[in-house]
């Protein structure tokens, strides 16, 4: 599939194979384009073109399971062990190993044609995200570098911020009355309940029944319970009149960072 590189890392190639690829420009996705779910298809739709340059679509689908993907991912393939000086003059041992390195050699190419195709997408995924959902993404994922199913995960959690599909406009506005003044629960992780909480915020603005007007004083309220002494500045901030242009995204990575700061 790609071509050939003789003496160079598997990462090097990554970076050689996505070159490779020739793509340049292509639209950036915001935490903002929740709000619009053309943006997300648009980005979805090319990021589906790169894989399948790569031929690793059905490897990073978001709408498969991940058994669906496990099943089709190769494994990188060990190599047999080495012959003793003794047995390499046996002429039937070597020629059985042989014959088993043969066999290595032409699965560990299937395995890292697989494996630079998929690091190849992931490096794309990458590169079109912003730098505020990047972060976002890493606090939930919990460092996706160490995953073996990297752009599969990335793409899966980003479809469920930004794909609506099925989602009603009541079943999305009746989510954000339940949970817009709930602080987690004792126990729930506070990153992953802020991103949850924003997901159902953008949700019912994408519904057109809702705006971001109130949601400031709506979050910093809510918040307020998890950290008192964060909730009580910007309260102060808001009732001396300082916040009134302040946007629920800033006000939402000011708790991120205070939030990771304490743990």
């Amino acid at each position: 599939m790609f071509p050939e590189f003789l003496n160079i890392s598997t990462n090097e190639n990554v970076v050689l194979a996505y070159q490779g690829l020739n793509i340049y420009g292509g639209i950036v996705l915001r935490t903002l384009d929740a709000w619009d779910p053309c943006h997300w298809k648009k980005w979805l739709a090319q990021v589906k073109s790169t894989a399948q340059i790569c031929d690793v679509w059905h490897l990073v689908d978001p709408f498969k399971t991940e058994h669906e993907v496990a099943e089709k991912l190769i494994q990188k393939p060990t190599p047999p062990e080495p012959l003793s000086g003794d047995e390499v003059n046996i002429d039937f041992k070597y020629v059985i190993w042989k014959s088993k390195f043969r066999v290595y050699k032409a699965r560990y190419r299937e395995w890292e044609d697989q494996h630079i195709g998929i690091m190849a997408v992931n490096i794309y995924i990458t590169q079109h995200l912003d730098i505020r959902l990047l972060v976002q993404m890493s606090d939930e994922l919990k460092d996706p570098d160490n995953s073996s199913f990297e752009p599969y995960g990335k793409l899966t959690y980003l479809s469920g911020r930004f794909d609506h599909t099925g989602v009603s406009s009541i079943e999305s506005m009746l989510k954000w009355r339940r949970i817009q003044m709930v602080p987690p629960s004792r126990g729930v992780d506070v990153l992953k309940w802020l991103t949850e909480w924003d997901i159902a915020r953008l949700n019912a603005i994408a519904t057109g029944m809702e705006t971001d007007s109130n949601h400031v004083i709506c979050f910093v309220g809510v918040a307020q319970s998890i950290l008192p002494a964060w909730g009580k500045r910007k309260m102060a901030e808001l009732a001396r009149g300082t916040s009134k242009r302040t946007r629920i995204e800033d006000v939402m990575a000011d708790f991120r960072n205070a939030v990771k700061s304490r743990s």
